[in-house]
């Protein structure tokens, strides 16, 4: 099934938004390493090439910056992954709208013939509060202007699919972490505090969230791109498809740390467009993709840990 799954990008002209980020970065890596030729956006400008993809600057907000990358890579398949407002720094309601909103609706507007299939991330806050496992068709009530901007995003770019039926699947991505990770996010930002010594300030961990391993991530990514005979606007929930306590996960961490640092619960609150349980019910990707969790949370803990200690030496002695 790998083989298949890469045979499916080979040779494919693949061009990437968002492919600074985490997801983007390590899809990037898998597309060129499985013979696709890349294309990647960024707003700030970067060498035009490197070992895996030539880079173009855009920002997404300008229409002609767009069509332009558009016009002269000609892509096959894009993966559409920028977003604003995934950060906790990123609060500008403002720039939500623009990225998430108006960026792919250029994206869109922006697409050539050659595209065959657009791959959209969406996000699980589109959901909104849910006391049991999201469904695709659950309802959607998104808390704060980051999940309703990016729901708003996802049911117009789904709703254009069907209706010009053109080939588009929408991604959920849940609690995504791994090597290279090195954002505000709960598990990368737990484990650096715990790596340099600090007392790290955690909430009381009594929320639950659904973390998924940055390969598995991929592989599902990959799934979305070559999967055939799906519907426009087919949307699919990835995640590990169960729930761990906070706490759980606090503590698996720092036995994957080993110290010197140390937690101290409860010492954060919770924000308030936070939600208390997120957690991705997989049932739709399994069966028309699939996708199947393969990696085990304390071997994904593991591996980033030992990326990071990796990655804080480096730094330390660059410094």
């Amino acid at each position: 099934m790998e083989r298949a799954l890469s045979s499916g990008v080979r040779g494919a002209v693949a061009l990437v938004t968002g492919a600074t980020g985490f997801l983007g970065t390590h899809l990037v890596r898998a597309l060129s390493s499985s013979g696709a030729r890349v294309h990647a956006i960024s707003r700030v400008a970067r060498d035009g090439r490197d070992e895996r993809a030539i880079w173009h600057r855009a920002d997404l907000v300008d229409r002609s910056e767009v069509a332009a990358v558009f016009e002269a890579t000609r892509p096959d398949l894009v993966f559409h992954l920028a977003a604003y407002g995934a950060q906790p720094d990123e609060r500008d309601s403002e720039a939500m709208f623009d990225t998430n909103v108006l960026g792919s609706w250029n994206v869109w507007t922006s697409m050539t013939p050659s595209v065959r299939r657009l791959i959209m991330a969406g996000t699980p806050a589109e959901y909104g509060p849910q006391s049991e496992p999201a469904r695709e068709r659950s309802f959607h009530a998104p808390v704060g202007a980051y999940g309703a901007t990016k729901h708003a995003a996802v049911v117009l770019i789904a709703g254009l699919a069907r209706a010009a039926h053109r080939e588009t699947v929408i991604v959920r991505p849940y609690g995504a972490y791994g090597p290279g990770d090195d954002s505000q996010r709960v598990i990368p930002s737990v484990i650096r505090g715990l790596l340099r010594g600090e007392t790290v300030a955690v909430t009381d961990g009594s929320a639950r969230r659904d973390f998924l391993y940055i390969d598995d991530h991929i592989d599902a990514l990959i799934r979305a791109a070559t999967t055939p005979s799906l519907a426009p606007g087919a949307t699919f929930n990835i995640g590990s498809g169960e729930g761990i306590a906070l706490r759980d996960a606090f503590s698996q961490i720092a036995a994957a740390v080993n110290g010197p640092g140390s937690l101290a619960l409860g010492a954060r609150e919770y924000r308030s467009d936070d939600l208390r349980d997120i957690i991705a019910e997989i049932e739709v990707a399994r069966r028309e993709l699939g996708f199947e969790p393969r990696t085990p949370f304390a071997d994904g803990i593991a591996r980033t840990a030992a990326w990071m200690r990796q990655h804080l030496a480096s730094e330390t002695s660059t410094r």
